[in-house]
This record gives C-alpha cells, structure tokens and sequence, in this order.
C-alpha cells in the first residue's frame, strides 16, 4: 500500500510539472545559438556554409542544450486608413481666409479736448419774453324757469358743467331770470332750508367742491315767486351771498373789466339792472330805472321775467303791453343791449335791424334773450317778426363781453350742442360795423 500511494504521488508530481511546461513553452520563444544546426532541407557545416549534399535527417529543428529565453512581443493591429472628410463650405471659407498673425495691440488715444467756448456778452437790454395778450372779458350764463328740478331741468344743469370742462373756465355768475320755485313759491316757512337744500343746491350743485362752486346767482323774482312769501329769497341773499345775490326785489350791479395789459380794452365797465317790473301801479320802480340809467357806463344788460316780444303766448298779455309802452323807450334811449327774460317756456333770441336816426344808427329794441324753458317747454304756433332763432328745448345761454368791442350770445342744449350764436356790438359802433 506504500508504495502505491508513492507512485501516485510521483505521477501527479510530473503531470504537474508537464503542464507548467507546456504552459511556460507557450508564453516563451527559443532562439537557438548559432552553433545549433537547424535541417531545414539542408546541410550546414560547422562554419556556417551550406553543403550540397542532401540531408537524410529528420526535418525537425534539433536544438543544443545551451538555449537562450526571448520574450514575445504581441502582434500589433493593422493600421486603418483614415477617410479624407468632404470639404463643407465653413472648412472653404476658413481656408480661403489668410491667417491672421498676432499684432500688437495700438495704444488707445486720448481724446482731445474741446475748446472752451468764448462766451457771448450779454447786451445791456435784452428782450423779456411776455405772454400773448388776451383780451378782457366777463363771460356770464343766463337760465330761467328752473323751479322744479326734474330730469329736464337736471340736464341744463349737467350741460352748464359741460361747458365749464370743455372752455377750462367758470362764469363770473349766473343770471336767473325768474320762477326759481315752482309752484307757488315758499307756502310753508318750515319747509324753505329743506328745497334751499334740494331744489336750488341740489339741482346746480354749488356745493363745495362742485363745479359750479364759488359761482353766485343773480337773481329776480317770477310770477310763481311773488304769489308767497318772496322774501324768504331775499333773506336768502344776505345770509349766502356767495350762493345767491338778490338784496332787494330789484337792485344794480356793476362789473368792471380789467384792461390785463391790452391798450383797445381799457377799464370797460358793464353794467347790470335786476327789475321787478309787470304792473303799472309800480311808480316807484320806474322812478328807480330812470335815476339808475343816468350813470354812464360801457355797455347795460336789462333782467326781467316777464318779456316785452316774444313768439309765445305770454307777450301778447297785458304785462308784455305795459312793457312794451312804458319800458321798450327807456331801454332804446339809454342803449341797452341785451335784454334777458323768461316766463314764455321755450328759447328764443329777438333782433330789430337798427334805424337810423340823424347821423347815427340805432336799434329800435334791444336784443331779447330768453331762457324759460329749464322745467317745461310750451309750444307755440304764434311768430314775431324780430324772431332770429326759437327753439322748443330745455336750454341756456352763455354771454361774454369782448372788451368795448361786443357781446356774444350762444344757446346750448340738455344734451351740451351749440344751438345758435349771435354777435352784438355796441351802440356806439352800429354805423362803424355797418360801412365795414
């Protein structure tokens, strides 16, 4: 049993050491020195020289025992031939391009400087830039027969704010011509600070902060006013003057025009006479109107509720006719211009060419302006000669005096479109304005 475990361990000893042979042989190259003879075919003697003489020896190298190691070298991978790429047209462009060679950059150059301007000397006397002369005016508004504030009267209101947007100015006042509370007037005391309140303050908005804020009425007394207690109006006046101007029943108010650095204006002076007039037992009144014309002034504007001629049904009353008789000479001979009413509810504007008399021309009755048609419109089929221009609307007028030069009368609509525009000149200058 030994020496059968001997055997097997002597076997398994040189299997071991062959197959590290094998695997050494492998990995190694054997380059035989020049002594050994390889038979390959031929023979060589021992100095090298091939012998004619065919060999009878096995083909296989015999190598000696001296044999020197060479390690292999691993075969290296064949070469690939690179592919010439197409040309693009940016590779074209770069090799059309000359190379750039480096340069050094150029110093930056300093600016030059500016030469100092002299400057110029300032002459003695220079020339002040003014603004452009505007011409002195007053510009008013006129409504009437506003004394239940409805939607239509509401309108006029909202058409007199329109007017102050769109011109960038206020009035200097307001001009009432009458039946500033419908329908009887103040019935009840009790009541009168309450449609103070609503029917006047409410309705034109003079409240502070409104646009028609700082603007005061100037006011006369209707036929629906004087029927109860017209003095609450005048009470009215003194304890808001800024708001409503009636210190009497009938009073005078003149406005002067500042020249504002304009030599055709001069201090014009308009001015403005508030009646009561409808009865003839009035003595009084009439007396007041004739000491009050004989103060010389520029231009005088006449306001009365009742009117002297219209297109209406009202001027053919017996009121209209006492006008007409007692008050139209007074207002021609003293050259009143425009004469503002109400009382007939509608708008109309009435012009009588002028006449002349001796050397100078005059009219034979003053512009008639009425504005009665606020609250209510009336209809009529009645017509007057001296009718430039009626209209059945809720409307105002605008007036403004141009210096001693003229007045321009315009009537808007609710709705705030200009209805009709007349231009009146003064007395003085009719023959002037005729020959132009």
């Amino acid at each position: 049993m030994g020496s059968e475990r001997r055997i097997i361990v002597v076997l398994s000893g040189l299997l071991a050491m062959s197959t590290m042979y094998i695997a050494y042989n492998k990995t190694h190259t054997y380059v035989c020195p020049p002594s050994v003879i390889l038979s390959t075919g031929s023979a060589r003697n021992p100095h090298g020289m091939a012998s004619s003489e065919p060999s009878t020896e096995s083909t296989e190298p015999e190598y000696s025992e001296h044999r020197a190691v060479v390690p292999r070298k691993p075969p290296t991978p064949p070469k690939r031939a690179e592919k010439k790429l197409a040309p693009t047209k940016q590779r074209k462009k770069m090799e059309e391009q000359p190379k750039k060679t480096k340069t050094k950059p150029k110093p930056a150059l300093k600016p030059k400087p500016k030469p100092k301007l002299k400057p110029k000397p300032k002459s003695k006397q220079e020339p002040v830039k003014k603004r452009p002369k505007e011409p002195c005016s007053l510009t008013f508004f006129s409504v009437g027969d506003w004394g239940e504030p409805n939607a239509q009267c509401r309108s006029v209101a909202a058409a007199m704010l329109g007017w102050i947007k769109k011109f960038n100015r206020k009035p200097t006042f307001i001009v009432s011509t009458g039946d500033n509370f419908y329908p009887e007037g103040f019935t009840d005391l009790k009541t009168a600070p309450k449609r103070w309140k609503t029917d006047f303050r409410g309705l034109f908005q003079v409240a502070k902060g409104q646009k028609l804020s700082g603007v005061p009425f100037y006011s006369v007394l209707g036929n629906h006013d004087r029927k109860h207690h017209p003095e609450v109006q005048v009470e009215y006046s003194k304890q808001h003057p800024k708001e409503w101007v009636m210190p009497k029943v009938y009073h005078e108010h003149t406005f002067t025009l500042q020249p504002l650095q304009s030599p055709t204006c001069g201090a014009t002076t308009v001015q403005f006479l508030f009646l009561n007039l409808y009865s003839v037992i009035q003595k009084n009144h009439l007396k007041w109107i004739t000491n009050t014309f004989n103060t010389s002034t520029d231009w005088r504007v006449v306001v009365n509720h009742e009117p002297i001629i219209s297109s209406g049904k009202q001027s053919r009353k017996p009121t209209s006719q006492f006008l007409k008789r007692t008050l139209q000479p007074m207002l021609v001979d003293k050259g009143v211009s425009l004469f503002l009413c109400g009382h007939d509810h509608m708008t109309e504007f009435l012009h009588s060419p002028p006449v002349k008399r001796g050397k100078m021309e005059q009219y034979t009755l003053p512009n008639h302006v009425i504005t009665g048609s606020c609250s209510y419109v009336r209809k009529s089929d009645l017509h007057s000669d001296f009718s430039e221009f009626k209209a059945f609307t809720p409307a105002f007028a605008s007036h403004t005096v141009y210096g001693r030069s003229h007045i321009v009368t315009q009537f808007w609509s609710g709705n705030g479109t200009m209805l009709y525009q007349h231009e009146t000149p003064r007395p003085d200058k009719i023959s002037k304005t005729k020959k132009k």
